[in-house]
């Protein structure tokens, strides 16, 4: 009897433990979340594969006991996971130091040839968030971009270092359209990769000519192995839905770095977190960054060498080498070949730039959305409250970002005001998209400036109800000259206008703009004259108008804005609406 009562006891007393093993406390259960990356109900991860069990998307407690189970080889003993088919703490390494950390499971002796061969090679000692500057060739690329770039401890040489890249598997078949509304509505999935470090210096630094900055980040040796560990474990278990505009580059990078920090970085309250988000949140960490670098793009280093010179030379042909993707014609390698020659034959070596600090360093530029609440004047007073959502615009300070360029999307601008006699919220403007890249003409780059929106407007024209309006959309092409203080542009294209006003609903417009911006250190002014030419009464329907704006930086984050407009119609250039708004604004 006693041995039955001893037995009884020691069966209750392991299945005890095997129950309670099975919670963990608060905190505890706040980082198996985090590697979970659970998300309110269910985990962001789209991949069967990331789980072992079949609820374990929605649910981290039953994914915890199955893990622990296995782990002990109660269930699923021979099961294999991940992409390369491996035992449960080899795909899953990170989950496993942390159960043994906190004591919920022993450890216990597997050979992981895979993981370690994976460890070994990148044989991570330090850590970068390496933000590649916006390219202004594609609008999809026009935030900007991040990546991680793992230290290697057996080399001094940076380019022969390691980067995990976060990115969108696309399709070479999705038209401009397609690729945009995919990437908007999440119709991608994306992947984390590992490549050699100078694979993205060349994709990004020379084929794409953006500037990268190094944020060093402050992480000790047991911090970067357990986030190089949990690195593994999404390199070949899982993915997850891909958008431009949240789940993207930055904020899954963001989500990876928490799983190691004391204190997760903040997130935007907003619906929306870009790439400059990231480096904001690293900065307002106090010592997270320990310092800050710089590897120019071709384009910044043509800009700085002596064209005659044999460097400037040779900087120019390798520049066009990398835009021909390697095929230079005849005549240009013949040329890169002498130059060689010639500054072999002096005895020359090419010199390192120096640089001082990027203006496009993103943890200047200032917060990515804007509240503005002002008062305009068109025929009667209003208070105005305008939204800004995006990543920059004309009027905004350029400090940290591509200067004279426009990124804003899903943005209202509200008034209140008196119509007819009767006070009114009014809709005065919502921009569905708004995208611009002024690109001054270069002698190495004649690339295309080009504007493409899609907005609601209400119209201007005083003849016209006060408080109806119109849908357009826009697409011009161009050239522009200057630099980054001055520009000046001269755009064509064509103007689609919907509304119930014109007498067959839509209007299409033949259109120019020309556009001039001036920037200062505390001052910024942008002026756009458009004229418009209905293409089915080119002769007799047509107008112009006048768009001026001054802005003042009280600081990145606060500024005050000037703007007018006017309107002339028809062949005689008759004055047909203006007006005149003053705004003050808070980025956030």
């Amino acid at each position: 009897m006693p041995f039955f009562k001893s037995l009884f006891i020691l069966i209750f007393i392991v299945k005890a433990a095997s129950v309670s093993a099975a919670f963990l406390s608060p905190e505890a259960k706040g980082r198996w979340h985090q590697l979970l990356h659970f998300d309110g109900t269910e985990s962001r991860a789209d991949d069967e594969l990331f789980f072992v069990h079949p609820e374990g998307k929605y649910n981290p407690q039953l994914e915890l006991e199955r893990f622990i189970a296995i782990y002990e080889g109660r269930a699923d003993q021979q099961k294999k996971f991940g992409r390369f088919n491996l035992e449960l703490s080899c795909a899953f390494p990170a989950r496993t130091q942390f159960l043994i950390k906190e004591g919920i499971i022993r450890p216990k002796s597997v050979k992981c040839s895979e993981w370690d061969k994976w460890k070994e090679e990148v044989s991570p000692s330090a850590l970068m968030v390496v933000f590649s500057t916006a390219y202004p060739n594609n609008p999809g690329s026009m935030f900007g971009h991040t990546f991680l770039r793992f230290k290697k401890a057996s080399s001094d040489k940076p380019l022969l270092d390691y980067s995990a890249n976060y990115s969108a598997l696309t399709t070479s078949d999705d038209s401009g359209f397609m690729y945009a509304m995919k990437g908007i509505f999440g119709g991608y999935r994306g992947y984390f990769d590992l490549h050699p470090h100078y694979m993205l210096v060349n994709d990004y630094n020379h084929s794409e000519n953006r500037d990268l900055i190094e944020y060093h980040l402050n992480l000790n040796q047991s911090q970067l192995d357990f986030l190089f560990a949990h690195l593994w474990e999404l390199y070949q278990t899982s993915s997850f839905d891909y958008y431009f505009t949240w789940e993207n580059c930055s904020y899954h990078l963001a989500e990876l770095l928490n799983i190691v920090l004391d204190r997760p970085l903040d997130l935007p309250h907003r619906w929306f977190y870009l790439p400059v988000d990231l480096i904001h949140g690293l900065m307002k960490r106090e010592g997270l960054v320990s310092t800050i670098t710089q590897r120019a793009s071709q384009k910044r280093v043509l800009r700085k060498v002596d064209r005659q010179s044999l460097d400037g030379k040779i900087h120019y042909l390798n520049y066009l080498k990398f835009q021909k993707k390697g095929k230079l014609s005849e005549e240009e390698n013949k040329e890169f070949i002498e130059t060689l020659r010639e500054r072999a034959k002096r005895g020359e070596s090419s010199q390192p730039l120096e640089f001082k600090p990027f203006e496009n360093q993103p943890h200047l530029a200032h917060e990515a959305a804007r509240l503005a609440l002002g008062y305009s004047q068109r025929r009667e007073g209003a208070l105005r409250l305008k939204y800004r959502s995006g990543y920059h615009e004309f009027l905004s300070p350029d400090q940290g970002l591509e200067s004279f360029s426009q990124f804003l999307f899903l943005s209202p601008t509200l008034s209140l005001g008196k119509v007819e006699g009767r006070t009114k919220v009014i809709l005065d403007e919502f921009s569905l998209i708004e995208i611009a890249s002024l690109h001054p003409v270069e002698y190495f780059d004649r690339q295309l400036s080009w504007k493409v929106g899609a907005r609601y407007e209400r119209f201007l024209d005083e003849s016209r109800c006060l408080d109806c309006g119109r849908f357009q959309g826009e697409g011009k092409m161009g050239f522009s000259f200057g630099d980054r203080g001055v520009i000046m542009s001269f755009l064509l294209g064509g103007v689609a206008e919907i509304s119930g006003r014109f007498q067959n609903s839509y209007r299409l417009n033949a259109a120019y703009e020309l556009l001039f911006g001036a920037s200062f250190k505390t001052l910024k002014l942008f002026s756009s004259f458009e004229g418009r030419a209905n293409i089915e009464h080119f002769k007799d329907d047509f107008d112009h108008r006048m768009n001026l704006g001054l802005s003042g930086f009280i600081s990145k984050n606060n500024t005050v804005r000037l703007e007018f407009k006017k309107l002339w119609a028809g062949r005689n250039w008759r004055a047909s609406g203006d007006e005149l708004a003053l705004e003050w604004g808070v980025a956030f």
